[in-house]
């Protein structure tokens, strides 16, 4: 009997240890965008997984975002913000980036009041450097770009 509950005691001790220290667990992150001290109206946020896999939010006017499900632990963190404004001579009713999550505007011909372009390196995975620490459950991060 006492060998019977080891194991299990064991078991579960491994599981206690894994929580603890934020493995599996998953968090939901939300907060404000800026550059330069000014929010970022426009674009997306992205946590990318242990597995490289993105988890998308749309960033809003004022500069929020949400990302629901993101694994805990270090997470890179890309931001992109494209120029809203079709390219010229770019047909219209096309999306200008299939990449953006839903939710995001279209280009509608005017760029929103308070959108300025951002360095693409925070868009580019391998060269963004922005890592942040993502907790079970809800999270507040902002981002602040220089």
């Amino acid at each position: 009997m006492r060998n019977g509950l080891r194991p299990r005691r064991a078991g579960l001790l491994g599981v206690v240890a894994l929580l603890a220290a934020g493995c599996g667990g998953t968090g939901d992150v939300t907060g404000t965008v800026t550059y330069q001290g000014k929010p970022v109206v426009t674009g997306s946020v992205t946590f990318y997984g242990p597995d490289k896999t993105p988890y998308l939010g749309a960033i809003d006017e004022q500069g929020n975002y949400k990302v629901v499900g993101v694994p805990s632990g270090a997470r890179p963190v890309t931001v992109a913000s494209p120029d809203p404004l079709p390219p010229p001579g770019a047909k219209s009713g096309k999306p200008s980036n299939p990449n953006l999550p839903e939710g995001t505007p279209e280009p509608k011909g005017t760029r929103p009041a308070g959108w300025r372009a951002i360095p693409t390196n925070y868009a580019d995975p391998n060269a963004s450097r922005l890592t942040v620490e993502v907790r079970g459950g809800a999270n507040t991060i902002d981002i602040p770009l220089e």
